[in-house]
């Protein structure tokens, strides 16, 4: 079967995406991203882009293209590096991580101080719109509302999840009402949460399992080398725990 034009040029630029971000490997690995997008696919991944018509004419474009899988390293390297809020990608994600692991903690106690779909709505319009154009109106906004710094997107995404811990409900009312107020994002983040839930899986953000180098592979052998003997005189495979 024919792939999907859209998926494959997220596909083949996502490791150079990763690689000129800075991104270590084990956040959101190329399994779990690629599992994400072939499930989506063209239709969802623009449906989601509607609202904001931030991919107005891809079609076109990608028609007209050549074959991503052609392209040589460096031009993706330049591509990349030429796109200007690069180097948010880093900082956010280490900040969504980080305050999704504090918002997650307190929803699992069985005591969340805010509507779990206002909070995800809030997050993801944190974390997305810092990297559009049409991010910059409703960020000067929640700037103001989190008292907090416009040209540093990743502490107002750690100064919301201080806010959803620690139940200022008056703080997380006027992010949403901002959201509702400019509709385009509202009716986004309504389409990217439904796309998120369509997921027959939950997506892994980060790696368990670290990638396999010389150096695993020569501590994996020692662990196979060393044995126990149990009282029968039978040998087994001495592994650890961890």
């Amino acid at each position: 079967m024919k792939m999907e034009k859209v998926v494959k040029w997220l596909k083949t630029g996502y490791p150079h995406f990763k690689k000129e971000s800075g991104l270590p490997t084990w956040v959101l690995p190329e399994h779990s991203f690629t599992r994400a997008v072939d499930e989506l696919g063209d239709s969802h991944i623009l449906e989601v882009s509607r609202p904001l018509r931030f991919a107005e004419g891809l079609e076109v474009l990608l028609e007209k293209a050549s074959d991503p899988e052609t392209l040589p390293v460096e031009t993706w390297q330049m591509a990349v590096m030429q796109w200007p809020p690069l180097v948010l990608v880093k900082p956010m994600v280490e900040a969504c991580l980080e305050a999704t692991a504090l918002i997650m903690r307190q929803f699992c106690s069985g005591q969340p101080k805010a509507e779990p779909i206002m909070v995800c709505r809030g997050m993801a319009v944190l974390g997305f719109a810092p990297f559009l154009p049409q991010g910059e109106p409703v960020m000067r906004e929640f700037a103001c509302i989190l008292q907090g710094d416009r040209s540093r997107p990743a502490e107002l995404v750690k100064q919301y999840a201080a806010a959803v811990v620690s139940g200022d409900m008056l703080t997380l009312s006027r992010v949403d009402d901002c959201i509702v107020k400019h509709s385009q994002w509202m009716e986004w983040a309504r389409i990217f949460l439904d796309a998120a839930q369509s997921l027959s899986y939950s997506p892994k953000m980060i790696a368990v399992t670290p990638p396999l180098s010389a150096e695993l592979a020569g501590v994996l052998a020692d662990m196979i080398k060393e044995t126990r003997e149990d009282d029968s005189g039978r040998h087994y495979p001495q592994c650890s725990a961890s």
